[in-house]
Parts: structure tokens; C-alpha cells; sequence
């Protein structure tokens, strides 16, 4: 039987094929989209945060609401935070 995800290394850094990674996260925001925050500790790949943000802005299976609240709205609420105008 053929392993669902592959994983690999690439530059010293973890890998998972943009595929993949969209079946997970469809997966996640079925049960868990006011929970989905992005984040990251990225100082050693930079880079890797504006890779982070395109990947979740082209998949098409989510919906605007769904990326910002991705981008935005969980944070908002997890922090307490007051939303901006």
C-alpha cells in the first residue's frame, strides 16, 4: 500500500508537497476552521512565512471567510484582541 504523505528533506527543512498539504489542512478546517491560525518562528527561512501566505491564499477550497479568519479573525479572538476597522 502507497503511504498517503511523503515527507522529505529539502534546504534542511522539513518538506510536504502542496497537495498534500492542501488534503490536511481541507481536512483540518472541516472540524476545526475557528481554531486555524497562521503563524510562525521562521528566522532561520524567512522566506518560508510569504511561501506560508500564498499557499493558504491559492487554495481554492476555502473560502474568503475562511482565510481570514486564517489570517486574522482566530487570533483576534484566541488573543482577546479588538479588531481593526
Amino acid at each position: 500500500m502507497q503511504r498517503i504523505a511523503e515527507t522529505r528533506y529539502r534546504c534542511n527543512r522539513l518538506y510536504i508537497p502542496k497537495a498534500e498539504f492542501y488534503l490536511y489542512l481541507n481536512r483540518l478546517v472541516d472540524g476545526f476552521s475557528n481554531r486555524i491560525m497562521l503563524g510562525s518562528d521562521q528566522m532561520q527561512w524567512p522566506q518560508s512565512i510569504s511561501t506560508a501566505i500564498e499557499t493558504i491564499q491559492s487554495a481554492d477550497f476555502l473560502t474568503d471567510q475562511q482565510k481570514r479568519d486564517i489570517f486574522y479573525n482566530n487570533a483576534v479572538r484566541f488573543f482577546r484582541l479588538q479588531k481593526q476597522q
